[in-house]
């Protein structure tokens, strides 16, 4: 079998596990496939890289006490699986939309991997500083600001020269050697003073162990995706001081698709909860928020469908509709990405909440309009 094959074939063993499964005993499924993809039969990843996966998880335990914080863990794992579906139908179809990293397609799905699995693995250190904030607030009665110093991350491991690569990298792929002191300045803003956990996972995923050569052939490219995953945060005075814009899809095709796939899972999830207001609102996390409808991939566009329960539609703020959530945020994703050439197939997400109409955004502007789509 072709690594796509196994892959596959791995995956329809946890979906039938986790099938009738609920709560931790999906973790603990989830956990042992993450593992096994890690081992040798499918990717061959350092045992540091494996490891993690465990601390990662415990670590999250301590951050559900937060009112509005989502899960971190199987969601990365349920983005790889979409990333995955799109790049195996892709590739049965023969359809070339996004070429990741190279011609090998067992390269691009190793990439796609480890980018995906370790993008948020840097969310449980950005929390925490919510956490000691919110202890301090309710527990003390005042705010205060946590004592975490973020500067002491440029001084472990290789991470001055990791930067250095990144940097390098992110000028090459932009065409523009000058790129790489900006994107340096930019990185550097966002770790210390943004405490962005995409920049942090970036370096952490770059010190798991890797050969050289792996480090130079497809690790820095997954970094690079991941410190990229959450760029259009970066909108306002960081764009004005560093001059940033949006990037093109086909220069920066793994970053683009981690961030396609990441704003695309949201099954299982608390809705929405980043697009309303920070108020308590009593939720049952046992009830699934929303399910996968539908992935269609094709020559001229990929689809991704997601359905909403009335306990999402529920939680939108009055001021707020479901309609215009899509249409800020279809706003938000194509201020950060376009695409150079015009004839590119187009990437759309779309919602549906439950009297089936279809709500969508799509990427980007250029293509089409986020204008409620099949309306």
């Amino acid at each position: 079998m072709t690594c796509f094959e196994k892959v596959r074939q791995r995956l329809r063993e946890w979906a039938m596990r986790v099938k009738d499964a609920r709560g931790e005993i999906i973790a603990n499924i989830t956990t042992d496939t993450i593992k096994d993809l890690c081992g040798e039969r499918y990717f061959s990843l350092p045992d540091k890289f494996e490891k993690y996966i465990d601390e990662f998880r415990i670590k999250e335990g301590a951050l559900q006490s937060i009112a509005d914080y989502r899960d971190h863990f199987i969601h990365p794992f349920h983005v790889f699986i979409i990333g995955y579906y799109i790049l195996d139908q892709a590739r049965e179809m023969g359809i070339k939309q996004l070429k990741l990293i190279e011609d090998d397609e067992n390269i691009n799905l190793k990439a796609w991997f480890i980018s995906s699995i370790y993008h948020d693995v840097g969310y449980p250190a950005d929390k925490f500083e919510d956490l000691v904030r919110d202890f301090f607030e309710k527990c003390v009665g005042r705010q205060m600001s946590s004592q975490f110093d973020w500067s002491t991350v440029l001084l472990a491991d290789d991470n001055i020269m990791h930067i250095d690569k990144l940097s390098s990298l992110f000028a090459k792929r932009f065409g523009d050697q000058h790129q790489a002191m900006i994107f340096e300045k930019w990185f550097h803003k966002r770790l210390l003073e943004e405490h962005d956990h995409g920049v942090l996972a970036a370096l952490m995923l770059c010190n798991q162990g890797w050969e050289e050569e792996e480090l130079n052939r497809f690790v820095y490219d997954a970094a690079l995706a991941i410190a990229l995953h959450s760029w259009e945060r970066s909108t306002g005075k960081t764009f004005a001081e560093f001059n940033l814009g949006s990037l093109a899809i086909e220069k920066f095709p793994l970053a683009f698709f981690l961030t396609y796939c990441d704003y695309s899972q949201e099954w299982g999830r608390r809705v929405l909860l980043e697009l309303k207001k920070h108020e308590a609102v009593p939720i049952d996390v046992t009830a699934p928020d929303t399910r996968l409808e539908d992935i269609v991939v094709s020559q001229s566009e990929t689809k991704v469908t997601l359905k909403y329960s009335k306990l999402a539609t529920e939680l939108i703020t009055e001021d707020k509709s479901l309609d215009q959530l899509f249409h800020d945020f279809g706003n938000k994703f194509q201020s950060t990405w376009h695409f150079e050439d015009n004839a590119t197939p187009k990437f759309i997400i779309e919602g549906k909440d439950n009297d089936n109409f279809p709500i969508g955004a799509v990427a980007p502007r250029r293509l089409q309009s986020t204008k409620k789509i099949n309306k």
